[in-house]
């Protein structure tokens, strides 16, 4: 995983948090210390995430290991990009963007990629410089960074599909990919996951190949961890789709809780961590029972984490302690965020009124999510 992990499609993709503020209800606000909540002896905060005006962000983006939120914010001539950190929200738009400046990315070191989607045009910040990676008149889209500055995306010009590219030191690196496939995650070895196919910047294409399938047409890769693991779901030989493990140019099938099939789980905000540097995956998948449980991975085994009291939870990210966030419904019907560490599921979403998702953790046991339709952060 380079810095954080990568790209999300359009506008819609922040909107979880928002979505999930059930019709009717006012949301209380939500700020340092509101809730505090039993985990082993060790409390549970909430803050708010706000803009610089002190207004709740319209969503969540990303997550870093130094605890910088990347978010979206409304504003009077559209949409805004923000960087959170410490309490402290600074707006950072790309100069001449029209209102729909989108960020998808932002690394350990704090370079934010995104694009400016009224064009397309590809974006970076870093250390308060914005750079355009495309002149105008070349469409292009950044999709994620790692921490040494490698951007990757698109570019060409529409409506021709654009090429799979790479921005390093200012240089321009084509993929042989070309259209084929969508930058989805970028490691510190130089290794973009296209979806079904691995890209080495600046070297060739592997291919992720399937569970017995004919082709690999359902594939579909997740996250590249530094190792170089490859989390995603694929077709199985019986038609089926299974979570996948791939490693050393093998797919591992990862199987199901018992019913026929198992997926990684992919939420509306594309960064979440759904494979650790430990080869640990979370997803969900169908039980014996025809219920749908959310896993963890771990070790060769497949561990059903159960649900809050309803039929239905899944799992959306794992840090390097093997601590699990996502979402679950409960017994009276809402879909509340969880916490799950040593053998149990902590109920995020009881500390404010209707529904909340947790949609990432970093491994500092910061987690970020919407909570009564704000977008929060939980420290555990």
């Amino acid at each position: 995983m380079a810095g954080v992990r990568r790209s999300a499609v359009g506008v819609a993709a922040v909107w979880v948090v928002s979505l999930l503020a059930p019709a009717g209800v006012d949301a209380a606000p939500a700020s340092e210390g509101d809730f505090v909540g039993a985990t082993g002896g060790r409390p549970i905060t909430i803050t708010e995430l706000t803009d610089p005006a002190g207004e709740p962000l319209a969503g969540v983006v990303a997550l870093n290991e130094r605890g910088q939120v990347l978010g979206i914010m409304n504003a009077d001539d559209g949409l805004g990009v923000v960087v959170w950190h410490r309490g402290r929200a600074r707006r950072i738009d790309p100069p001449g963007a029209v209102g729909y400046p989108f960020p998808e990315d932002i690394s350990e070191r704090g370079q934010v990629v995104g694009t400016d989607q009224s064009v397309p045009r590809a974006f970076s910040w870093s250390d308060g410089q914005f750079t355009w990676l495309e002149p105008e008149g070349v469409e292009s889209t950044a999709g994620a960074v790692n921490d040494g500055g490698q951007v990757v995306g698109s570019r060409g010009v529409l409506p021709t599909p654009l090429d799979v590219v790479a921005w390093q030191g200012g240089e321009l690196v084509e993929s042989p990919a070309g259209p084929r496939g969508t930058p989805i995650d970028v490691n510190e070895r130089g290794q973009v996951l296209l979806g079904r196919t691995v890209w080495q910047i600046g070297a060739g294409i592997t291919e992720l190949g399937s569970l017995g399938a004919a082709n690999d047409v359902r594939t579909q890769g997740m996250m590249i961890n530094e190792r170089g693991q490859v989390a995603g779901q694929a077709e199985t030989a019986e038609g089926e789709l299974h979570a996948f493990l791939w490693q050393h140019g093998r797919m591992q099938d990862l199987g199901t809780l018992g019913g026929s099939w198992s997926y990684v789980t992919q939420t509306e905000v594309d960064t979440s961590r759904v494979l650790n540097e430990r080869g640990h995956v979370v997803g969900h998948s169908e039980t014996g029972e025809g219920r749908v449980h959310a896993f963890l991975w771990r070790d060769g085994e497949m561990v059903d984490l159960g649900t809050l009291g309803g039929y239905v939870s899944m799992a959306v990210a794992v840090n390097k302690h093997g601590q699990v966030v996502g979402y679950s419904e409960t017994a009276t019907g809402e879909w509340h965020a969880f916490l799950w560490q040593r053998g149990r599921m902590v109920d995020l979403g009881a500390a404010g009124p209707g529904n909340s998702s947790a949609v990432d953790i970093n491994d500092h046991g910061q987690i970020i999510g919407g909570l009564g339709g704000r977008a929060v952060m939980w420290t555990v």
